[in-house]
Order: structure tokens, then C-alpha cells, then sequence
């Protein structure tokens, strides 16, 4: 598996997280929306999957991996310390 396919599957569970919820994209996982249990399951199992970076990385993956984590921070805020 290359680096771009779990970035395409963590970057579609996050969308879908994102757009399935009652809540938008700046309450999920914060407790807010009612699907709290869920969001944060969600947001858990992501953060648990996010790539790391190494010094072989290209500078395309480089930026994936920061948008990446850009957008499971907005999406997850009180998950960020899953990001490595």
C-alpha cells in the first residue's frame, strides 16, 4: 500500500465524519452534537491511524501529511494528541 491510499482512507472516514453528523465541522468531537459517542469514536479510531512523517517523505507527501492533520485537528479538536 503506497502512502496515498491510507491518506485517501483517513482523509474519506474524516469527510464522512464530517458530513454525516447533525453537528458541524467545528463541534465535532467536542461534545456538543448528539452523536458525541460516535464522533469521538470516529475521531479515535483516525487518530490512531494517522501516517507519521519521515525524512524520506517527498515533499507531496509532506504536504498530504500536514493537510492531513490540519484537517483531523479541525475536525477532532479534542483529539490533536493523536497527531505524531
Amino acid at each position: 500500500m503506497t502512502i496515498n491510499q491510507p491518506l485517501r482512507l483517513i482523509t474519506g472516514a474524516l469527510s464522512l465524519l464530517a458530513t454525516t453528523s447533525c453537528a458541524s465541522l467545528t463541534t465535532l468531537g467536542t461534545g456538543t452534537d448528539p452523536y458525541t459517542a460516535t464522533a469521538d469514536a470516529v475521531c479515535i479510531e483516525v487518530g490512531r491511524r494517522l501516517p507519521t512523517r519521515s525524512t524520506k517523505d517527498t515533499p507531496q507527501t509532506q504536504n498530504e501529511i500536514a493537510m492531513l492533520y490540519a484537517q483531523y485537528a479541525r475536525i477532532c479538536p479534542k483529539f490533536v494528541h493523536f497527531i505524531p
